[in-house]
């Protein structure tokens, strides 16, 4: 039967307002139709991985496994909520904020660390210049 973990409550923190990328800044994501800089992807899943880490400790940071989806911005100062649901040693993850669902995901903890195999990813050229964000570069919508 599933069990519906305690909700954890944080308040919002956009840690890239000086960031390169401008999609982080006030006045550039309002050109865009955001209601404000967006808080990076990185803090919104460090907000969800409160859940695992309490729920399994330092056995989840060796050897967790995770899935992430972004789907709408959090705001710097809103509050975030996240809400887990354990069932059969699977996390259901959701972030709410402004009552919209803002991140889903999934973590669990396998008996032994998954095998990585570094052939597995392909080497990419570390891009020299970020493209500046404009109508032509970022279509909205």
């Amino acid at each position: 039967m599933p069990n519906r973990l305690e909700t954890w409550r944080v308040e919002a923190y956009n840690t890239a307002k000086q960031s390169e990328n401008k999609m982080h800044d006030d006045t550039v994501a309002r050109r865009f139709g955001f209601s404000g800089g967006l808080v990076p992807g990185v803090d919104v899943f460090a907000y969800m991985m409160h859940v695992p880490i309490a729920r399994w400790g330092r056995d989840f940071l060796s050897r967790g496994l995770v899935e992430a989806r972004f789907i709408k911005p959090v705001y710097d100062g809103e509050a975030a909520d996240v809400d887990a649901t354990e069932h059969n040693g699977l996390l259901t993850i959701e972030v709410f904020s402004r009552t919209e669902l803002c991140a889903t995901g999934t973590a669990s903890l396998p008996a032994a660390a998954p095998a990585v195999l570094l052939s597995d990813y392909v080497a990419a050229p570390v891009v020299a210049e970020r493209t500046p964000v404009s109508p032509a570069t970022f279509e909205m919508g």
